[in-house]
This record gives structure tokens, C-alpha cells and sequence, in this order.
């Protein structure tokens, strides 16, 4: 038989590789996003109880229903999510594009960068009653799950803070042992909650829409659900990178909907306080010893057959 060894990468530039990825996954949209921002706009900011909101000139009105909005949606989602952060969320207000967008990180400050335009025709976001609060409750559930820290992670930020890691195997390495511990979830988690918190907290949300609704019902009517390795999106084929929004939701609805509302903030609060990566022994301690893999595909089933029901109505 044959040996096989790796003479050219070491152990060391493996784990560098590795960590690096994450590292640009986890910040690289800090710098997009910033470079975004016209350097013509003169910023003014209020204060409120937990945010402080920046915005240019011309934002005035919408920063002032920002922060009512942002405090109300805080007092519910902080009960429901089961986490208040220690600092002020930084929410930052921009009008210079024509696409609806938002974006959120934890680090090294919870801030929240949002695109006051509303969403155009075609997007999966498109059915909104007010765009700024579900854009609020979506982007604040972000920061509800992204920053907690319990246990070992406790420890590490009360001795660390929250770091972003330079180009260094040693600061790599202590990013991944002290940052978030969800922060490391995948995205399928991260924007199914979020997505899932828009539907409950809204009176509209991806989990009410018609569009959502239409590429279940071809995907059970086409026999192509997705299996649960494709829906972080990283697929070529249709709907590609909404499947974390689309299907994610649905998981955590179903979860919600079979063992109590409470659940999702359990999930949230339970992870936060375990090393990354080791997902399954979350759901399997707490719903019957059963791991995300086989909630999903019972998630499935109960899609299929509410979906079949709305195929025969309509055939």
C-alpha cells in the first residue's frame, strides 16, 4: 500500500488557512460597508436608553422613528432572545443607494449599518407593512444572537473584550477562542432566526409572504427541497443565497411552533455559552435527543403536506 504524507503544508499553515477564512467571512463587510459611506455626509446622532443612531443630513425624520422603533423592538426581542447587551447598538442610517440592504456585526461594537430605501419588485423582502421596523427587528435579532457570551465565553470577553484579529497565526488563534461563540454559527441559524423574528414581531415578514410561499409550494410540488447541506446557499441554482432567510426561517418557525416559543431563545442562549462548531448537542439535549439535521427533515414533512394542500386548491 501506498503512503501518502504533505511534505509542502504544515499543520501550522493549515490551521492559519483556516482561521483566516473565518476571519474574513466574520469582518469583511465592516470595510465594505464603510467604504459605502460618502465622505460629503455630515453626521449628527441622538441617544436613546440602549441606542445610539447616527445619520447624515436630510435623516432627521427617520432617525427619530428609528429610535422609537429600535427601543420597542428592544424590550420585546431582549425577553424573547433571552440576552441584553452591555453596550449601546450603534445604529448608523444611509441614503446613497437605490438597493434595500442592511448589515450587522458584533465586532468590535454591536452597530447595525441601514439603507433607508425600501426594498424593490423581486426581492424576497418585498411584502412589508413598515419597512424600517421589520428592517429593525431583523438586524436587532442579529445583534440578540451574535453577541452573547456565557460560561467559558463569559470569561473571555470580561478578559479580552471582543477583538478583531490582525494577520497573525497567535491573534487568529485567540480570535477563535474568545470572540462570540455564535458568531461562528452558520448562516442557515443566523439569518433563520432573524427572518423568523421579522415574521413574529411585524405584522408581515418573509414567513407571511406570498413570494416565500410560492417557492415552497414549487419546491414540494418539484420534489426539490433542499437537503440541509445546501441551505447556507452555496449553490449555483435558484434561490441560491436567500435559501439561509428562506429555509432557516422555516426550521426555526417549526421548532418554535412544536416545542414553544421559548425555544429559539434557548437554542440562542445555549450556544453562546459553548466552544464553536458543536451544533447538534444543542437541539438534541432539549428536544428529545433529536440533532438540527433530523429537525429539519421533520420540518420538511410538515411542509410537504401543508404545501400539497395549496397545490390541490390550486390545480
Amino acid at each position: 500500500m501506498q503512503k501518502y504524507s504533505i511534505e509542502s503544508i504544515t499543520i501550522k499553515k493549515i490551521l492559519l488557512i483556516i482561521i483566516s477564512i473565518i476571519f474574513v467571512l466574520c469582518i469583511s463587510s465592516v470595510f465594505t460597508n464603510a467604504a459605502q459611506i460618502d465622505t460629503s455626509f455630515k453626521f449628527s446622532t441622538i441617544g436613546t436608553d440602549h441606542f445610539t443612531i447616527h445619520f447624515h443630513q436630510d435623516l432627521i425624520d427617520v432617525a427619530q422613528k428609528v429610535a422609537q422603533i429600535a427601543e420597542s423592538t428592544h424590550k420585546v426581542l431582549t425577553e424573547e432572545l433571552g440576552w441584553i447587551p452591555n453596550e449601546k447598538t450603534q445604529i448608523v442610517l444611509i441614503d446613497n443607494s437605490d438597493f434595500a440592504n442592511a448589515y450587522t456585526t458584533v465586532l468590535p461594537y454591536n452597530t447595525i449599518y441601514v439603507h433607508v430605501i425600501p426594498p424593490s419588485i423581486g426581492m424576497t423582502i418585498i411584502e412589508y407593512e413598515d419597512w424600517l421596523k421589520l428592517i429593525i427587528v431583523h438586524e436587532y435579532a442579529h445583534i440578540l444572537t451574535l453577541d452573547p457570551s456565557r460560561g467559558y465565553s463569559k470569561v473571555m470577553r470580561n478578559i479580552f473584550g471582543k477583538p478583531i484579529p490582525g494577520n497573525d497565526l497567535l491573534s487568529l488563534i485567540l480570535f477563535v477562542v474568545t470572540g462570540p461563540p455564535n458568531v461562528f454559527l452558520p448562516p442557515w441559524w443566523l439569518e433563520g432566526i432573524a427572518t423568523w423574528a421579522e415574521t413574529e414581531y411585524t405584522g408581515a415578514g418573509r414567513g407571511r409572504s406570498t413570494y416565500v410561499d410560492m417557492i415552497y409550494r414549487m419546491a414540494v410540488k418539484e420534489d426539490n427541497i433542499p437537503t440541509v447541506d445546501r441551505i447556507n446557499g452555496d449553490v449555483p441554482d435558484w434561490p441560491d443565497g436567500y435559501m439561509p432567510y428562506i429555509f432557516g426561517m422555516r426550521l426555526h418557525k417549526y421548532i418554535a411552533d412544536k416545542y414553544g416559543k421559548e425555544s429559539p431563545g434557548r437554542l440562542n442562549m445555549i450556544h453562546s455559552g459553548r466552544f464553536p462548531y458543536f451544533l447538534n448537542s444543542v437541539p438534541a439535549g432539549l428536544f428529545q435527543r433529536k440533532n438540527y439535521v433530523s429537525l429539519y427533515y421533520e420540518m420538511i414533512e410538515d411542509l410537504r403536506k401543508e404545501e400539497e394542500i395549496r397545490i390541490r386548491e390550486l390545480e
